[in-house]
């Protein structure tokens, strides 16, 4: 049997959109609990539904994404933008970002080192 991913669906916040929690999902690939066990780098799987934001938010590793779907993407230095499909998303330690899917879903890889 092959293996198969184990999606999650985003801890409700105080702070956040009440339609994050039931449109955001997400499963990891490469990490402790992964497809591939690994502690020194996680790598993973998101998926909004049409019309969800993930809220802003940020974190110490630095974070890459390789955006599969159309949608939006936010950081301070360039506001709300369209990457496109294929592009690749860089967010440095500590950058605020955020993310949104328009009336379609959002898919995008992302990978960050754990431990940073």
């Amino acid at each position: 049997v092959p293996p198969t991913l184990s999606w999650r669906r985003r801890a409700k916040g105080s702070a956040d959109d009440p339609s994050v929690h039931d449109g955001d999902a997400n499963a990891w690939l490469v990490a402790p609990a992964g497809l591939e066990r690994r502690d020194d780098v996680i790598v993973g799987v998101s998926l909004l539904a049409p019309h969800t934001r993930y809220p802003l938010h940020q974190h110490p590793p630095r974070e890459i994404y390789l955006v599969l779907s159309d949608g939006e993407w936010f950081n301070p230095d360039q506001g709300w933008y369209r990457p496109g499909i294929g592009a690749v998303v860089y967010h440095p330690e500590h950058m605020l970002h955020a993310m949104r899917a328009g009336d379609d879903p959002l898919l995008a890889v992302w990978c960050l080192r754990s431990g940073e």
